[in-house]
């Protein structure tokens, strides 16, 4: 994920600073961690807060991303679990998916 932490020291600052192309990096990134687990035929994803934590990311950024990639895994995931994410991730997850979670 992007890292929007500079006390971070081992990883360059490397969000985009145009709010879609940031949008669409975390998007990109989630699509291909669930096209890869549907390629091993996993039909489960644990999902957790992922670069929401030391590298700051806005969990409801995240969050919309999530829902996004989840809907262009075209059905080939029969669950997706979201595991230790922050509140705002997992609301804005529902919301854009248009469903309780």
């Amino acid at each position: 994920m992007p890292n929007m932490n500079p006390a971070v020291k081992d990883s360059p600052l490397d969000a985009p600073a145009d709010a879609g192309a940031y949008q669409a990096l975390l998007a990109d990134k989630l699509k291909v961690a669930l096209y890869g687990a549907a390629l091993a035929s996993a039909s489960t994803v644990l999902v957790p807060g992922v670069g929401c934590g030391v590298f700051k990311n806005n969990p409801g950024d995240v969050g919309v991303a999530l829902a996004e990639a989840i809907r262009g895994a075209n059905d080939s995931l029969s669950e997706v679990v979201l595991v230790g994410v922050p509140d705002a991730m997992k609301s804005a997850t529902a919301k854009a998916l248009g469903r309780q979670l």
